[in-house]
């Protein structure tokens, strides 16, 4: 009996084995065994895949609101001027804008844009009317802008091909031809911060998603010294000046299972945790132009991590 249901079933296989593989090809994907897709399923599924995304970028001086959406087939600058008002397009380039910044006080931007997907970025100030002016050179990597208060002074890294140091450029984004170097640094690092006034930069290496180094570069010495120096490897990110220079706020993992916002004062390098208890990561922030939040807010955050102890 053993002997004979095991004939029988090689019979019953001997057919499914010998089936010919259903086999199409579809642009240049080869199928097997994939049964067609219903008209109607495919049609439904159109509204999910042929959809035009919006992604914010700054707000201009007057108010209205710079975002990146595509009419045609690359993502340009547009300006909304209203909630849901019409989308005008400031950028016809056949290439895609990575990003744009706002020149802080005008009605004026930074993009950045590579050629080809060549992804040696380039940075281009430009209003809301008239050509962009490139700020940068070709064949290098530029970005991580970052400007002084009253948009002057912008400064920016850059990396050049076949090195591995970069450069933190200064220039006033009105006038491509003030561009001068004035860091250089073996490895990867950019700048975070201008301070009020624009006597210091605050620069952030990054190692790993573990580790980073701060640095405090002065404008007039040309010289950067290391912050918030650890013997444990520590991540600290997202670093801006407060309180008028006085101290840096950031988000970090000392001493934590998470990356906290915290307080360094620049004099002594104290540290104060401002989200204590928190059992989850804290992964942005942003300090208000005029110090008013900042310095409400850090002091109750302060007062309020004292309390709990």
């Amino acid at each position: 009996m053993r002997h004979l249901a095991l004939l029988a079933l090689a019979l019953f296989a001997a057919p499914l084995a010998a089936q010919p593989v259903a086999e199409r090809t579809v642009g240049t994907a080869t199928l097997q065994n994939v049964p067609d897709i219903p008209a109607d399923i495919e049609a439904a599924v159109q509204r999910y895949q042929n959809y035009r995304s919006a992604t914010f970028e700054d707000w201009l001086a007057d108010g209205s609101m710079l975002i990146t959406t595509r009419f045609g087939a690359t993502d340009q600058i547009h300006r909304l001027t209203a909630p849901l008002g019409a989308r005008g397009q400031l950028t016809f380039f056949a290439e895609p804008v990575q990003a744009a910044q706002t020149i802080p006080g005008h009605d004026a931007f930074v993009l950045m844009r590579d050629t080809g997907g060549d992804e040696w970025f380039q940075l281009e100030a430009m209003g809301l009317s008239g050509e962009p002016v490139r700020l940068t050179e070709p064949v290098t990597r530029n970005g991580s802008m970052v400007f002084s208060d009253d948009g002057a002074m912008m400064v920016w890294s850059r990396a050049g091909q076949n090195s591995a140091s970069y450069q933190i450029l200064a220039a006033d984004p009105a006038d491509p031809q003030s561009r001068r170097t004035i860091y250089t640094h073996e490895g990867t690092i950019s700048p975070a911060d201008i301070s009020p006034g624009g006597s210091k930069v605050l620069l952030e290496r990054y190692i790993s998603n573990r580790e980073s180094e701060l640095y405090i570069l002065d404008m007039a010495s040309g010289e950067a010294a290391r912050f918030a120096a650890s013997d444990e490897p520590v991540l600290d990110e997202s670093a801006h000046f407060a309180r008028g220079g006085r101290s840096i706020v950031a988000i970090s993992n000392r001493g934590s299972d998470h990356r906290r916002l915290v307080e360094f004062d620049i004099a002594s390098g104290a540290m104060t945790v401002l989200s204590p208890g928190l059992d989850w990561d804290v992964e942005g922030f942003e300090l208000s132009d005029d110090g008013r939040i900042p310095e409400v807010f850090l002091d109750q955050l302060a007062a309020l991590n004292q309390a709990i102890g």
